[in-house]
């Protein structure tokens, strides 16, 4: 007995043509999603490679130290990328962080931390340290005319 191979069906072919043509739909698909996410990564770590840029500007202004600054910059730059393995929202509230330390205070602008009223004192103190000065000034030259 011989069996002879069956021609397939109509159906059988138009399954297979229509999987056919969903492989490429999704082949086509899977290179436009490989394009965008290399896209979004190299954005992703221009932007962070600038923010950590900027921070360490902002350390250098305030610690005059280059490699202290190349330490810390080089230090978040790794916790991001380490932590970015795992998680996606812990890197980005680490970006978020960076962005506060970046605007805070005075090379910024925004001041995030409240300094409970110390701006106020050193003027206070200032203008204490000159009545002081001044009253015990003319008590010296009041002192000084007399003798």
């Amino acid at each position: 007995m011989t069996t002879e191979p069956e021609a397939p069906s109509r159906l059988r072919m138009r399954r297979v043509e229509r999987l056919r043509r969903e492989i490429a739909l999704l082949e086509r698909m899977d290179g436009r999603l490989w394009r965008k996410a290399a896209l979004a990564s190299v954005i992703g770590v221009v932007f962070i490679a600038l923010l950590l840029m900027a921070v360490a500007a902002k350390l250098q202004y305030f610690m005059y130290h280059p490699l202290a600054v190349a330490m810390v910059a080089l230090a978040v730059a790794a916790l991001v990328w380490w932590l970015g393995r795992y998680t996606l929202w812990v890197p980005v509230i680490l970006v978020v962080l960076l962005l506060a330390i970046l605007f805070e205070g005075d090379v910024g602008g925004w001041d995030f931390g409240g300094d409970g009223g110390k701006a106020k004192v050193k003027p206070d103190r200032q203008g204490k340290l000159n009545a002081a000065l001044s009253r015990r000034r003319t008590a010296l030259a009041k002192l000084e005319r007399r003798a």
